[in-house]
């Protein structure tokens, strides 16, 4: 907040502070046309219900997007905050570690869309190092 005020900056919609496994507690359900997040899912205590609640604010028709680098808790040997991998492994999208794997569309059911979007050569990191993230639009139904 401190650099959007020192640039005159009013955004429609300030930054705030959430925990990704309470988002509906905090801001109430299918409120969000975008849910959106990057390199941060690997780091949470339970990303399953991080994406559960990141459908639950998301507005039917509207766009959850999940990026990150592929499987971090095996690159970081589950050091420190890495503790979940995520990454295509041929038509799914799989979220795991040792002793326990999710499918993502067996998380999402029919509540919504998985897409499977291709990484941007213009963006700054995916460009660089396409082998190392992965991009997941999910469109709640």
């Amino acid at each position: 907040n401190k650099i959007l005020e020192a640039e005159g900056l009013i955004p429609p919609v300030r930054t705030c502070h959430a925990k990704s496994e309470e988002l509906s507690e905090q801001f109430g359900e299918g409120v969000f046309d975008i849910t959106h997040t990057r390199n941060a899912l690997d780091h949470v205590s339970d990303p399953i219900k991080s994406i559960e609640e990141m459908l639950k604010v998301t507005k039917p028709g509207g766009k959850m997007i999940i990026r990150g680098y592929v499987n971090e808790g095996v690159t970081e040997a589950y050091q420190g905050y890495h503790q979940w991998n995520f990454g295509w492994e041929g038509e799914e999208f799989l979220i795991w570690r040792p002793f326990q794997k999710y499918h993502l569309g067996e998380v999402i059911g029919n509540r919504g869309e998985i897409l499977r979007v291709p990484l941007s050569p213009t963006d700054p990191t995916e460009g660089k190092n396409p082998n190392k993230w992965y991009k997941v639009v999910i469109e709640p139904l």
